[in-house]
């Protein structure tokens, strides 16, 4: 899903009912060629232009694909293509000092892999004095129906500063690319099938290891209806207030078109072998199936009906492997090791220390108190996860989400 928290669509989303999809509807979505912001020079204006001026001036980096849900999950899109997820900073010009647009072009010099971006600025429809064209507003609504698909089938570049999290797209967007499609709909990410990046700018790079892990602790392991419920609540801002009551409302529809891809493709068997797509009984990697046996065929491949063997664990610290336990340390006095506090004052250090030696944790759990977010975290080995999960829930009133 790309919605950012677009101010300028929120406000502007055609107030029409939401086209009705199938997994073999076709939706229109524009995507930016990656190596045009490769290549863009140092002295580059700040930020590029919105999409109508952009395919006035140079039209060549967009290219117009039509998707449908089933050929999103197909896996061809996965490591190809990078949806943004960003705040508007103004009402009209989403990046005014082109900070987001040299963070995209970070990430993107740093995987090579990546041949599209969706960023909703470039590769939408904006208004233009006020309105669009009649065949702009079709196509701007048609493709946000594709929105909830793209967001799970693409690698997501979360762009988090300090206000991202209480706008309503942002949120939505987090939580739909830490999500996977499954049989029952969506389901949190297993370990190992993430497809997010998060990067905090301006104010929230302070103390970005905290601030990500509040992101996911807040946002993983959310069910569908948990996720309505926060989406919902008054301090998640949104400037089309109607917007959360129709969005939230097709969730329901669209958890549908997702069950529908699994069982169009599970039923026929001999279309594609069922054993690759998780199931609830399974943890195999979901690494989106590709079911497109003559694309299979091309690429001179054979799709293996087998499992994918597990990779060897590595135990080591790291400073993503946290949870937040909240501000009062009565709630894990005398259940997990806490680090000094005046030594110790943020993970970074923490776990730099523990990794030199210079603090011992054979328990391979132990707190730290962040100075700058006065929060407790429970920083774990990694191969002590499960153990992680078991303290948390005996410690009153820890920050976890069943």
């Amino acid at each position: 899903m790309g919605l950012c928290c677009s101010t300028a669509r929120e406000k502007d989303m055609d107030d029409r009912p939401p086209v009705l999809s199938t997994a073999d509807t076709e939706f229109p979505i524009y995507l930016l060629h990656a190596d045009f912001i490769r290549e863009l020079q140092a002295d580059h204006p700040v930020s590029l232009p919105q999409h109508q001026d952009l395919m006035k001036i140079n039209p060549t980096p967009l290219k117009l694909f039509k998707v449908t849900p089933h050929r999103l999950f197909s896996g061809d899109f996965r490591y190809e293509c990078l949806m943004v997820s960003h705040r508007w900073e103004q009402k009209r010009v989403p990046d005014p000092t082109g900070l987001q647009l040299r963070q995209v072009k970070r990430h993107l010099l740093q995987h090579p892999s990546i041949k599209w971006v969706w960023y909703d600025f470039w590769c939408l429809p904006q208004m233009c004095n006020g309105t669009r064209t009649i065949e702009e507003q079709e196509f701007f609504t048609q493709a946000l129906e594709s929105i909830y698909f793209v967001c799970l089938s693409f690698w997501v570049l979360i762009l988090l500063d300090k206000q991202y999290e209480g706008r309503f797209w942002t949120c939505y967007e987090t939580w739909l690319a830490m999500q996977e499609p499954c049989q029952k709909g969506v389901r949190p990410a297993v370990l190992g099938s993430e497809r997010y990046k998060i990067v905090c700018i301006g104010a929230a790079s302070g103390a970005a290891h905290e601030t990500k892990a509040a992101v996911i602790a807040m946002w993983h392991h959310r069910t569908p209806e948990e996720a309505c419920a926060v989406l919902a609540a008054p301090d998640i801002l949104v400037t089309n207030k109607s917007e959360k009551h129709v969005q939230l409302g097709r969730l329901s529809y669209r958890q549908d078109i997702v069950q529908q891809v699994f069982a169009l493709f599970v039923d026929s068997s001999d279309v594609f072998p069922a054993k690759r797509f998780v199931s609830d009984k399974t943890h195999t990697n979901f690494s989106f199936v590709k079911w497109d046996m003559d694309l299979c065929a091309r690429r001179g491949r054979r799709v293996s009906t087998q499992p994918d063997p597990p990779k060897p664990q590595q135990v080591a610290w790291a400073v993503h492997q946290i949870y937040i336990l909240g501000s009062h340390e009565k709630t894990f006095a005398g259940k997990l090791m806490l680090l000094d506090k005046d030594k110790y004052t943020s993970v970074e250090k923490a776990v730099d220390m523990i990794q030199r030696g210079t603090v011992s944790c054979e328990s391979g759990l132990c707190v730290v108190l962040s100075r700058e977010k006065m929060q407790y975290f429970l920083i774990y080995r990694s191969d002590k996860k499960e153990d992680a999960l078991i303290s948390l829930r005996t410690c009153k009133n820890a920050h976890i989400l069943k």
